[in-house]
């Protein structure tokens, strides 16, 4: 989300953008994708191990052509504050998905032992 915002704010400095792409692209690979396929994997109904990642895929999907279907009008205007609009809709975007995976709740299953002792769920 900070990185988001940081490209909306130097949209028009070419290095500077090229720069928090890279970073943006360096984090969502190595770090988010990872971890949330096997959070999905873990969180998983015992029958059905493969349920949470494909969910996790098809609203990846989704969630791809509904941020794009919103901000093609923005960059169609073919201006920069249409362009930096477009970044600023996607940073809110990836702020609602924060605030969303803020509420969810780990199940009891997937959490580390020591972490349900620390809680008084043992």
């Amino acid at each position: 989300m900070l990185l988001s915002a940081a490209l909306a704010v130097f949209a028009l400095d070419a290095r500077i953008a090229f720069g928090v792409l890279i970073a943006m692209g360096l984090f969502y690979l190595g770090q988010f994708q990872s971890t949330a396929n096997g959070l999905a994997v873990l969180n998983a109904p015992e029958d059905a191990p493969g349920s949470l990642p494909g969910i996790n895929g098809a609203c990846f999907g989704l969630g791809a052509s509904t941020g794009i279907a919103m901000v093609a009008p923005l960059v169609n205007l073919g201006t920069a504050a249409g362009y930096q609009a477009a970044l600023w809709v996607s940073a809110g975007l990836a702020a609602a998905g924060l605030v969303s995976a803020l509420i969810l709740r780990p199940t009891t299953h997937s959490m580390p032992a020591k972490a349900l002792v620390i809680k008084g769920h043992a």
